[in-house]
C-alpha cells in the first residue's frame, strides 16, 4: 500500500480527502496536517509516498512546500488540490514537480484518474534498468491533456496484454488491476479494448453463488 498524507487546514475537507482516498485498497492515510510544521514533523518520523497539499495553509505556501522537497532525499509525489487557478500557482507547480493539479472545488473522480496516474508511474518505474519510449512518454506526458479519460495509451494496453502469454491464462478484471496497481475501472476498459482489438475473448464465468465473473484470455488460433 502506498503511504498517503494530506495536507489542508480545513478539517471537513481534509477529511473527505482521507475517507475518499482509504475506499481505494492501493493506498493508506497516514495522518492529516493541518500546517506546514507539521507535515515537516510527520515527514521526518515516517515514510510517505505521496502528499496531497492544500496551497493556501496558515503558515505557508503548499506550492513552495513543492519547491523545499526538492532537496529532500526521500520526496514524496506531490498533487496539489486548491482552489488557487492563477497562472503563477501554476506555473510553479510544473517547475516544482507536482505530479498533478486540481482546482476547487474537488470533483473526486478526478482525484481518482490521479491516483491511477500515480500507481501506473510507480509500475513503469520498477519494470528494469531501461525503459521503452511509450514508458518514458507515459512518465513525461501528461495524459489527460493528450486523450480523454476513455480512450487507452497504448503502451499499457500492450503491456496488459502481454500478461495472456498462452491462450491457457485466463484473467478477470480484479486480477489485472491488482497486477498494475490501476482500478477496476480502467482495467475493464483496456481488457475491453483489447477485445475490441481481437487481442482477448471475454466471457462469462457462472460460480454457485453471486454474480458471473468476466473472463479475459487470448482466441484459440484455429488451424487446418
Amino acid at each position: 500500500m502506498f503511504k498517503v498524507l494530506i495536507i489542508e487546514d480545513d478539517r471537513d475537507i481534509a477529511a473527505l480527502h482521507a475517507h475518499f482516498i482509504e475506499k481505494d485498497t492501493r493506498f493508506q492515510v497516514l495522518g492529516i496536517a493541518a500546517n506546514l510544521a507539521n507535515a515537516r514533523e510527520l515527514l521526518a518520523i515516517t515514510h510517505v509516498d505521496l502528499l496531497v497539499v492544500d496551497n493556501y495553509l496558515p503558515d505557508g505556501l503548499g506550492v513552495e512546500f513543492l519547491l523545499e522537497l526538492l532537496s529532500s532525499p526521500k520526496k514524496p509525489q506531490c498533487i496539489l488540490v486548491t482552489a488557487a487557478n492563477d497562472v503563477t500557482t501554476v506555473q510553479n507547480a510544473l517547475r516544482y514537480g507536482a505530479l498533478d493539479y486540481l482546482v476547487k472545488p474537488l470533483d473526486y473522480s478526478r482525484l481518482a484518474e490521479s491516483l491511477d496516474k500515480y500507481c501506473l508511474m510507480q509500475q513503469t518505474l520498477t519494470q528494469g534498468c531501461k525503459l521503452a519510449q511509450g514508458a518514458v512518454d507515459t512518465l513525461f506526458h501528461n495524459q489527460r491533456a493528450q486523450q480523454k479519460s476513455t480512450t487507452t495509451d497504448a503502451y499499457t494496453l500492450k503491456q496488459i496484454v502481454d500478461q495472456f502469454h498462452h491462450a491457457n491464462v485466463e484473467m478477470t478484471v480484479s486480477s489485472i488491476a491488482k497486477s498494475f496497481g490501476i482500478s477496476k475501472s480502467t482495467a475493464r476498459r483496456y481488457l475491453d479494448k483489447a477485445v475490441e482489438d481481437g487481442e482477448l475473448i471475454a466471457f462469462l464465468e457462472h460460480g454457485k453463488v453471486g454474480r458471473p465473473t468476466r473472463i479475459y484470455r487470448r482466441p484459440h488460433i484455429e488451424t487446418s
